[in-house]
Order: structure tokens, then C-alpha cells, then sequence
């Protein structure tokens, strides 16, 4: 400086490796400060929808260290601030995300319209869940975003064969995120008996819980869903709940003891 005088400043942005951060990392903090500030439901909202746009599912293995390493951060700011409550309330956070895991396994089963969206969604803000969307990684598959329309881009990613990857795709995904110790729940139709059997027997594998949320509604009600429907990854229409209705098989008496009901 002019004055001979020395000034210190940060200089990480000139260091590639501490400038580049694992953008797991970053989703960690906004994630863990809902969390410890009473909003467990926003959280793991905020946290699906990033994982919905992303695909980082892979990130889930990792993401609880991170998460509890951001409520440590934000506990030592408190503890050098003076702020005794507030670094205590981050450090238990910290052991929130450290403590011993209970992953569990739901699906959803009901046709088009019938509110498994909705289910999912409650589900997943009340018990903490990884929520895994049919419609939103059958696109994914096919390089589409959730927001894309595949007839625009001229693919058929409703046919038999896309249908089995879909499922395929969701049962790998669910097996990596349970592993890590997360409770998951799969957002798809569900309606053919062998796609729910492979779902019960990946939860039997893993000795977890499992558990169906069965949507139902009235058919003027799921047409009427369907022809308002915006802003949604699903494109089934009325033809496609047509077909689905005729090949769908209904719960058994083994399936019905798996119910749950969700609060309206």
C-alpha cells in the first residue's frame, strides 16, 4: 500500500482447489439451518427439489456429514460471538444428522390424478424422506428436464419397455438412498402387482419397514385433475388414465395390511 501500511485479505479465489466447492456442500447449509430453526418440512423440501432439478442422487451417501459439518460452522460462529443458546441449538443439530439412521421404504399406488404427488409430498416433510419421482427420472432417462414435454421432443417415453426402466431406475436409486440410511419414498403409479412385490422385496432385503400410500379418487375427479393439471412433470392425460385403468390390478389382502393413512 501507498503508506507502507500491510492489508490481509482472502485470497481463496486465486487457490483452484479451496475455490471449487462440492455443490452438495452448499445445499448442505440452507438444508441444515431449516432444520435446526424448526422447519424440518421446508427442509427436506427444499432438499427433494434440488434433487428433482439435479440428479446428484449420489450426494446422499455424503450429505449428512455435510450437513452436520454446516451446523458446526454455524456453531462455532455462535460460540465466538458470544451466542451461548445459539451454538448449543446448532450442535444439536449437528447430532441430529449424526445420530443412528432409520431408513424405511414407501410407495405410492393410485392412477393418474389420484394425489400420490400430494401423498409423497406430505410423507416425505413429515418423516424426513428421499422422495424419487416417476415421471421426473423416467424424463431424466431420457435426457429431458422435468419441465420438457417429450411429444414436443419427439419421443415416446410412456411404452412398455421405458415404463420397465423407470421402474428399474427407481428401485437402484431407492437401494443406494435407503443404504444410506435414508427414508425414501417412491412417487409412481404402482399399479401392476409385480412392480409393488419388487418394491416390498427390496425392503425385505434391506430388513427395513414398508409401507403403500394408496390414492384413490372418483373418476369425474381424476379427469377433471388431469385436464387442469400445470407446471407438472406428469403428462398422462385422459387417454393415458383410459389405458391405466384397464390394466390395473387392484391391492391384495397382504398389500391392504400395508397401508398407511396419511392425515388429511
Amino acid at each position: 500500500m501507498p503508506d507502507g501500511s500491510v492489508a490481509a485479505f482472502d485470497g481463496i479465489e486465486f487457490d483452484p482447489a479451496l475455490r471449487w466447492i462440492d455443490v452438495a456442500d452448499d445445499i448442505a447449509f440452507p438444508v441444515m439451518d431449516l432444520e435446526a430453526q424448526g422447519r424440518r418440512d421446508l427442509a427436506f423440501r427444499l432438499l427433494n427439489g434440488w434433487l428433482d432439478w439435479s440428479g446428484d442422487h449420489g450426494a446422499l451417501a455424503v450429505l449428512r456429514f455435510a450437513l452436520a459439518s454446516r451446523a458446526l460452522v454455524r456453531a462455532q460462529v455462535g460460540l465466538l460471538q458470544g451466542q451461548s443458546a445459539r451454538a448449543r441449538r446448532y450442535v444439536q443439530a449437528a447430532l441430529r444428522w449424526m445420530a443412528e439412521p432409520a431408513p424405511r421404504l414407501a410407495i405410492t399406488h393410485g392412477l393418474p390424478g389420484a394425489g400420490k404427488s400430494f401423498a409423497a409430498q406430505h410423507w416425505l416433510e413429515r418423516e424426513g424422506a428421499i422422495r424419487l419421482r416417476s415421471d421426473v427420472e423416467r424424463k431424466r432417462l431420457f435426457g429431458l428436464r422435468q419441465d420438457q414435454d417429450s411429444r414436443s421432443a419427439g419421443l415416446d417415453i410412456y411404452g412398455p419397455e421405458a415404463g420397465a426402466r423407470t421402474y428399474a431406475q427407481l428401485m437402484g436409486l431407492a437401494r443406494a438412498a435407503l443404504a444410506a440410511g435414508w427414508p425414501v419414498v417412491l412417487d409412481a403409479a404402482f399399479l401392476r402387482r409385480a412392480e409393488r412385490e419388487a418394491a416390498a422385496a427390496l425392503a425385505r432385503s434391506l430388513g427395513l419397514p414398508f409401507a403403500i400410500l394408496h390414492c384413490e379418487a372418483s373418476a369425474t375427479v381424476l379427469r377433471e385433475r388431469l385436464r387442469t393439471r400445470q407446471g407438472d412433470p406428469s403428462e398422462a392425460d385422459e387417454a393415458v388414465l383410459e389405458r391405466l385403468q384397464a390394466a390395473h390390478e387392484p391391492l391384495d389382502a397382504d398389500e391392504a395390511a400395508h397401508v398407511i393413512r396419511l392425515p388429511d
